[in-house]
């Protein structure tokens, strides 16, 4: 049995950081806001939902918290080219799906939706064109685990060292 699945990281850092988790299947797993969240309350909480494939914010200059759970937790930060302002970002989550939009409880958690929605459309074709092919759920949960933490340079190499 695999030990732990892949999942995509939305953050929204600052005095409330909002953090939300998106599974490889592209549905939210985990949401949350808090007040003074620190570093490694933080790391812990999202290490619990999974193996981070990659972290995503919602502005162009990467936050300096990204830049310290990237390293602590050994994840590619993902990041747009420039800054949506928050009815853009509103939209983006409600186009995506209505119901994340009536879960979030804040503005930052909305912030955080639509920054792993943002990071997960970057992933899709690949774990898309992964999911096509013929092997089971977590020999495919594997495979695009070895190649997004870069464990193996591509499909056909990964696909030989599958276990």
């Amino acid at each position: 049995m695999l030990k732990s699945k892949g999942v995509i990281v939305g953050i929204d850092p600052g005095v409330i950081t909002a953090c939300a988790v998106m599974d490889l299947d592209g549905k939210l797993i985990w949401l949350n806001s808090k007040r003074e969240y620190g570093l490694a309350e933080l790391t812990r909480d999202i290490s619990k939902q999974g193996k981070v494939l990659a972290l995503a914010c919602d502005v162009s200059k990467i936050p300096e918290l990204l830049m310290k759970l990237s390293k602590n937790l050994q994840a590619m930060i993902i990041k747009p080219d420039e800054n949506f302002g928050t009815r853009r970002k509103r939209k983006a989550v409600k186009n995506y799906d209505k119901e994340l939009v009536k879960i979030a409880k804040n503005k930052h958690e909305i912030d955080a939706i639509f920054a792993v929605i943002f990071a997960y459309k970057h992933f899709a074709p690949f774990i898309n064109k992964i999911k096509a092919l013929r092997l089971n759920e977590e020999k495919k949960q594997q495979l695009i685990i070895k190649l997004l933490t870069k464990e193996h340079a591509n499909i056909k190499e990964a696909l030989r060292h599958l276990v």
